[in-house]
């Protein structure tokens, strides 16, 4: 009998500490979209054109794609982000965001407390509404940041970082 209560209890310890399941992808043609859970992982097959978010997640959202995405995370607390080059990556309202993104990008920071993105030659970048953004360049590139945000760009040696009406650039604004 000391046997079987002993049991119980740990397998009552077992169940009570157990995470909530990883969230739910659904995929329509080349759009696919994961919420709830506590991660999402959301591979598009590399070189495919394809539209991904994750929304109201509660670990960690991963988002990676070839060339031509459209890659949205919002609504909880890690996201990481990965495209080829022609992408549109937003992160909305989540703690931090990582991104990388190669050339012809465009990435949009709003609510979140820290951003980090490394973007290629002719991307474009915004920073807004509270956001904290470190931006590393590996060619021209330009950086919007608006008044409530924080912003930091580092750009590739042989372009120097200039100052523009509502931001910074790596070469001329």
């Amino acid at each position: 009998m000391k046997l079987y209560a002993i049991a119980v209890i740990v397998a009552c310890v077992a169940c009570s500490d157990s995470e909530p399941v990883d969230g739910s992808v659904v995929c329509d043609d080349d759009v696919c979209t994961c919420t709830g859970g506590r991660n999402c992982d959301v591979p598009c097959a590399e070189g495919d054109a394809c539209i991904s978010t994750c929304d109201g997640f509660a670990g960690t959202c991963n988002l990676t794609c070839g060339d031509a995405c459209d890659l949205t995370c919002e609504n909880g607390p890690t996201c990481r982000m990965s495209c080829g080059g022609d992408c549109l990556l937003q992160c909305r309202e989540a703690t931090s965001c990582a991104a990388t993104c190669e050339e012809n990008c465009v990435y949009g920071c709003e609510s979140s407390a820290s951003c980090t993105v490394t973007v290629g030659a002719n991307s474009n970048v915004s920073c807004g509404d509270g956001a904290s953004c470190a931006v590393t360049c590996t060619g021209r590139c330009r950086v919007h940041c608006d008044s409530t945000a924080s912003c930091t760009v580092l750009c590739p040696s042989g372009l120097d970082r200039e100052t523009c009406a509502n931001g910074f650039a790596c070469g001329d604004c």
